[in-house]
């Protein structure tokens, strides 16, 4: 599931993304986030002797998702034909779920998650304006 999930967010949000921003732009943003996100797992694992093992692509489907919301503050989406949410409030879903999952499985297990999106929610405006 987190492997279509992923494809999915790739797809649908960094098509849309990549449409907007060009890819060398989209590709930069990508690379930038994965690798602070990669870089906050290592040193956690280091300090913690945590044991880390991640495999999928949740980080940069969360990190695509904000982007898009940050984007497009004004295009709507809805989530099992009810729900139906705009820029802020997708971004506060995604970093909630992130959090909650957190509180689940560990702070430690779930730190790319939760790095990436800190990171795009965080991302300088201007530099997601085009």
């Amino acid at each position: 599931m987190a492997l279509i999930f992923t494809c999915v967010a790739i797809y649908h949000f960094g098509g849309e993304l990549s449409y907007r921003w060009g890819e060398r732009r989209l590709r930069r943003f990508a690379i930038e986030l994965v690798l602070a996100a990669g870089v906050a797992t290592c040193l956690l694992d280091a300090a913690f002797h945590h044991g880390i093992a991640r495999c999928g692509g949740w980080a940069i489907a969360d990190a695509l998702v904000i982007a898009w919301a940050r984007q497009f503050p004004a295009a709507t989406l809805q989530f099992y034909g009810g729900l139906r949410l705009q820029g802020r409030s997708i971004v506060k879903l995604v970093v909630a779920t992130s959090i909650v999952f957190a509180l689940y499985a560990g702070p430690i297990a779930m730190a790319p998650e939760l790095v990436a999106c800190i990171a795009a929610a965080m991302y300088p405006r201007g530099w997601l304006q085009r």
